[in-house]
């Protein structure tokens, strides 16, 4: 409830949101379409959304700066009584105007060069966003590891951790869920950090006790890793899938598996676990944070540790641990998640 007597004789204040038109969004995307739907009920926002530009040049995205020289054509002007708020840092270069508000969901664009500044326009763009970061009021992280490195990177701002949601309102298990015998779901795009042939290949370590099937579901961006040394693990690319096939895939794996060297927080592994599948996934410092002691843990770069963690895992009868794994991924609902952020648009003077 809003202490009512705290808005009185205040200027009320609304949310200019901004985010970015996506054809097919996923990762962020997605979270961004899943908070707008949800804190509209709540508070006034007023979405900027930009429009992003590229051309196709054999077979590649390019020039995808056009975006920020397109957008600036219609700045955001803010206003004295806006909240101004990026969902995501990389869209702030696009933004003449100082935010409020700049969430950032992870620190690679600044670690990771060859992925994220392989030549002088990217690497540029990137610079474009450290000014922007410096200037905002309150950075907002997913995980208190995120917090950590972008402390570590941009010194003592306030930093506001509040977790990413989870669509526990679909993503729940089946009435009478029917597991197919040891079977995995991983769902990742292909990026390095995302480890993917250390998964294929733990997967195959897996899979010389007992025949296994691998689905992995994401854009894999023409990347596929040959299995023909595991005759008894077969491998599908099932590509990019609508939220209702990716809910019958997490109820019918057995267990949902991991092996990301990185993530800034890590929405799949819990959207399994609200399905009521397993995570068994790396060791990483935001997994075992999120996940906590409802998932099984290896050692990314070892083969022979994700292999022998992925046969534990389909040891375990999915019935004995669904209610504790949906129950767990709760603390993450949307419910939970928005309490957290109208905390922090109250303070900013942002009221429902």
């Amino acid at each position: 409830m809003v202490n009512i007597v705290s808005v009185v004789g205040v200027e009320m204040k609304v949310v200019r949101y901004v985010n970015m038109n996506e054809r097919h969004p996923t990762g962020i995307g997605i979270q961004i379409s899943q908070f707008l739907q949800r804190m509209e009920s709540y508070v006034t926002i007023q979405k900027h959304t930009l429009n992003h530009i590229e051309i196709m040049l054999k077979g590649k995205p390019r020039l995808g700066y056009l975006s920020m020289l397109a957008n600036k054509l219609i700045p955001v002007k803010k206003s004295k009584n806006e909240i101004l708020h990026a969902g995501d840092i990389s869209l702030t270069p696009y933004i003449s105007d100082k935010f409020d508000i700049i969430e950032i969901w992870d620190t690679m664009p600044f670690e990771q060069f060859n992925v994220y500044q392989k030549d002088f326009i990217s690497a540029l763009n990137i610079a474009t966003y450290i000014p922007k970061t410096l200037k905002a009021d309150i950075l907002v992280t997913h995980s208190e590891e995120t917090k950590r490195n972008v402390q570590r990177l941009f010194g003592e701002k306030e930093i506001k951790v509040i977790p990413a949601g989870i669509d526990t309102d679909f993503f729940k298990p089946f009435s009478n869920p029917q597991k197919e015998y040891r079977s995995i779901l991983a769902v990742a795009a292909y990026y390095p950090q995302k480890n993917l042939s250390s998964l294929i290949e733990g997967c195959g370590y897996a899979s010389q006790q007992e025949a296994l099937t691998l689905r992995l579901v994401g854009r894999q961006r023409g990347f596929q890793k040959s299995s023909d040394g595991y005759p008894n693990m077969k491998v599908e690319y099932l590509g990019y899938v609508s939220k209702e096939q990716l809910l019958i895939e997490y109820n019918r794996a057995s267990i949902y598996c991991s092996a990301s060297l990185k993530e800034g927080f890590g929405v799949t592994p819990l959207e399994a676990m609200a399905c009521g599948t397993l995570p068994v996934l790396s060791n990483i410092p935001t997994h075992m944070e999120t996940v906590k002691g409802n998932g099984i843990y290896f050692a990314p770069t070892d083969v022979v540790s994700i292999g022998k963690s992925i046969n534990i895992g389909l040891r375990i009868q999915p019935g004995e641990i669904c209610e504790q794994l949906h129950n767990a991924a709760m603390e993450y609902s949307w419910t939970k998640v928005i309490s957290k952020w109208l905390e922090l648009y109250e303070s900013l003077g942002v009221f429902p």
